[in-house]
């Protein structure tokens, strides 16, 4: 997912790719694996009680996706950014265990 898109009208999106197929014909962008990203998103969301909805999967990639390549952001959805926060630091922690080969508690 392009971090631009969000920023889109849904019916400017295929304009947008487009333009930027036709900047560099030929290029074909890998589609990012996120299925560990999204069983965290789960398992975060069961731990606050909340809906993991598809919605809600996106909204946490897009705000991933624009942190990884902005240096600043303006947050609208907090809760979003919350459950952002919950999960980086899980995916973080089980980094850290695995490759210590320790188990989690």
């Amino acid at each position: 997912m392009d971090v631009n898109v969000p920023k889109f009208l849904s019916h400017d999106i295929p304009l947008f790719l487009g333009i930027i197929s036709d900047l560099f014909p030929g290029v074909t962008l890998p589609k990012a694996d996120y299925s560990v990203f999204l069983d965290a998103v789960a398992d975060v969301c069961r731990n606050t009680n909340l809906q993991n909805v598809d919605f809600l999967n996106e909204k946490v990639i897009q705000m991933y996706e624009m942190m990884i390549v902005r240096h600043g952001y303006c947050v609208h959805h907090v809760d979003t950014f919350h459950l952002l926060t919950y999960l980086l630091t899980d995916l973080l922690a089980y980094l850290y265990y695995s490759t210590a080969g320790l188990e989690m508690h």
